[in-house]
């Protein structure tokens, strides 16, 4: 059976053109006895595809010429990928406890486990930084499913689909991470303020600013068409505003719409992000139309992100309404390399 595999994985390996085209033009080039240039093309296809087919194993064991071998053939990339189950990294152990397929579907269950330390805890997030290789094109999805506080692991499930629905037969799955956040804080319909004062309803400095990012239904349709949109001029942070790593820096009006602005600090780092919304005294609730990410140059972005959220609210209805928001952070981040290859079993 191993046999069959093989010989049909080989069946579908060709050279590349332009590593044939050198390898000729290198054989035409040699002078013969005679002084002619003789060319042995037969020769030289053979010895460049026997290159590539020998170096096979050699390139998938190293991570630079797995992924090179991985855009060639995903399917002899897995194949030639060593088995390995557990592996560690700065005293952090990921390891695979079980795999299986049934259908057109794979699922399998990763731990990871702090040996040294409390780096791993309940919080744990992979941050999208995990990748899978897959010896088939087909969509995964990986999500948190516990924590065991006694070993100190968590655990995540991961499941993979094939793209064309067919049945998944056998094969190996390489699952990769490279950082991770964890010991995360959060802040749940935090009041932030009543928004009864007059100056909350005045116009306020105002400039105009290209948008990085944003969200909120009608996201687009308050952009200009340049890309630009305004915002409010950050102002000097609240004090009070007790969200680690964010900061309040500006309220009020501007063309006619509620901004509230708030800076995130090291952003890229914690995934530190909230979400704004009004509440009157009925319990009735406001969401922003959109949001605006921006930054005063490219060189601070990522190190203090600014957020407008703007409100379709009129200033004569603003004082009946709270300003509250939902954060959350992360208290450490781990970089590292943590990569295991395993078969798929029925």
């Amino acid at each position: 059976m191993l046999e069959q595999k093989y010989r049909h994985m080989m069946d579908q390996i060709s050279p590349d053109e332009k590593l044939v085209e050198q390898a000729l033009e290198n054989v035409w080039n040699q002078e013969g006895r005679k002084g002619r240039k003789v060319w042995y093309p037969a020769v030289a296809a053979a010895a460049c595809v026997c290159l590539f087919l020998v170096a096979m194993p050699v390139l998938a064991a190293v991570p630079q010429g797995y992924q090179f071998l991985y855009l060639v053939s995903p399917a002899t990339a897995q194949f030639f990928k060593p088995v390995r189950r557990a592996c560690e990294d700065q005293g952090i152990r990921m390891e695979v406890e079980s795999a299986c397929i049934h259908g057109d579907t794979a699922e399998f269950y990763v731990t990871m486990q702090d040996l040294e330390g409390d780096r791993i805890d309940g919080t744990t997030d992979l941050y999208d930084s995990y990748s899978i290789h897959m010896p088939f094109d087909g969509i995964g999805h990986s999500e948190r499913i516990g924590y065991d506080e006694e070993t100190g692991k968590v655990s995540f499930y991961v499941s993979l689909t094939r793209w064309d629905q067919g049945k998944i037969e056998g094969g190996k799955i390489t699952f990769s991470v490279r950082e991770f956040l964890s010991h995360k804080k959060k802040w749940e319909a935090l009041l932030i303020d009543d928004l009864k004062k007059q100056e909350r309803t005045k116009e306020q400095p105002a400039r105009l600013t290209e948008s990085y990012g944003g969200g909120g239904l009608d996201h687009e349709l308050y952009l200009e068409k340049d890309g630009q949109t305004g915002v409010l001029v950050p102002g000097k942070p609240w004090e009070g505003f007790c969200v680690e790593g964010a900061e309040l820096t500006g309220m009020g009006y501007v063309d006619g719409l509620f901004h509230v602005q708030v800076a995130y600090l090291n952003r890229y780092e914690t995934d530190i992000h909230g979400f704004l919304y009004l509440q009157d005294e009925q319990g009735q609730t406001v969401d922003d139309i959109y949001n605006v990410y921006h930054a005063e140059s490219e060189e601070t972005r990522g190190e203090r992100d600014y957020v407008d959220y703007v409100f379709d609210v009129p200033p004569e209805k603003l004082g009946k309404y709270r300003l509250y928001g939902d954060f959350s952070t992360s208290g450490m981040h781990v970089e590292g390399n943590w990569q295991v290859t395993f078969p798929l079993e029925e």
